[in-house]
């Protein structure tokens, strides 16, 4: 279940040759019609200056992380994500209210589209991994233009890359920020996935030594994750290890959110959907949350993130439910809250996957 000290290579092969789960009876027109609308509210939600917006109330980098990376496998859609990093890149923190270097906080936008910050942000671990992941998916996927954006942009990238070092800890996880220094499952396998995808592309622009480095960071994180958070004798891992270092798992009021958090390493390929621990974690979410396909469930949020897994673990029939289920209760009425770009990001890959595009996250 560990990708092992040739992660690297092992992650590209899974993302570039896993087998697609089969479309189903929903049909390709259906999903072309998804994806259709969810780019279209991605980018309804993209103001001119570049900054991807929830719902054009508020600029928050995590999901629009997430968002630029879905937009990724859109071709057209590329510029879109350019310009998403040139605001991530302008907006860094030279140093911020943590004492950190290479931040960003989360903005409020106003009428007039005009935003500003917080001096806040939800965590600073996942900020930075998702935006590293956002640049290798532009370089994996992009046309030379993009490719020299990237490559030009490697200073800004390698200060990026350093704010997981910065709060990285003895045991190999990082703080979700320093203000809270809470270790999660989730953030961690942004964090690996993030620096396992920079180290990649430091490899195709030349940087061996940088290659080298957040290589082996990755491979800590990594480690961490299965040797920390993973314990055997329960058959799960940690939901997250609180401020006094305690492993902290699902109680019956966060079942849900613990239990999405346990569909993370297969998301994020820290263990592959394949494998038998998947397979377990996948069986047990679906015996605890048998209806979550049909949005019955404890949370509000849509969490397109499950679809997504589901589709991984090639188990197309919940994941076309799901998809059925949000295009008629949000899709078709517009996008009503709950529902915010962080959805679409997920939506977007989830329906090419059921298409039966191998070109996925």
């Amino acid at each position: 279940m560990n990708i092992g000290r040739v992660f690297i290579t092992g992650l590209i092969l899974f993302n570039l040759i896993s087998p697609p789960a089969a479309a189903q009876a929903t049909g390709s027109a259906s999903y072309d019609a998804v994806l259709a609308a969810n780019v279209a509210y991605v980018n309804s939600l993209q103001l001119s200056d570049g900054a991807i917006t929830d719902n054009r109330k508020y600029i928050e980098p995590y999901f629009a992380n997430q968002a630029a990376i879905a937009l990724t496998l859109i071709p057209e859609q590329i510029p879109r994500v350019r310009s998403w990093m040139r605001w991530y890149i302008g907006h860094r923190n030279a140093r911020d209210v943590w004492g950190l270097t290479g931040t960003v906080y989360v903005y409020d936008v106003a009428d007039d589209a005009t935003a500003a910050s917080r001096n806040n942000a939800d965590s600073t671990d996942a900020y930075a991994a998702t935006f590293l992941s956002v640049a290798f998916n532009a370089w994996q996927r992009g046309d030379t233009v993009t490719r020299s954006f990237v490559r030009d942009l490697i200073p800004e990238l390698n200060q990026i890359a350093a704010v997981e070092a910065q709060t990285l800890q003895p045991n190999g996880l990082t703080w979700a920020k320093p203000s809270y220094r809470v270790e999660y499952l989730e953030d961690n396998c942004q964090v690996y996935r993030g620096l396992a995808d920079y180290a990649t592309l430091l490899a195709a622009v030349g940087d061996k030594n940088g290659s080298a480095r957040y290589a082996r960071e990755a491979q800590t994180v990594l480690d961490a994750i299965q040797s920390v958070l993973w314990v055997p004798s329960q058959n799960e891992y940690a939901f997250f290890i609180n401020e006094k270092g305690k492993l902290v798992f699902a109680t019956a009021k966060t079942a849900w959110y613990a239990g999405v958090a346990e569909l993370f390493p297969i998301i994020y390929g820290v263990i592959s959907p394949s494998s038998d621990r998947a397979k377990s974690l996948y069986d047990r979410f679906n015996a605890e949350f048998p209806n979550w396909d049909t949005l019955d469930k404890p949370d509000a949020f849509p969490q397109a993130d499950v679809a997504y897994a589901a589709a991984l673990m090639n188990d197309s029939s919940r994941a076309t439910r799901y998809v059925q289920s949000v295009t008629t209760k949000y899709q078709d009425r517009g996008f009503p809250w709950p529902w915010h770009v962080g959805e679409s990001a997920w939506l977007i890959p989830t329906a090419k996957r059921l298409n039966g595009d191998s070109d996925v996250l």
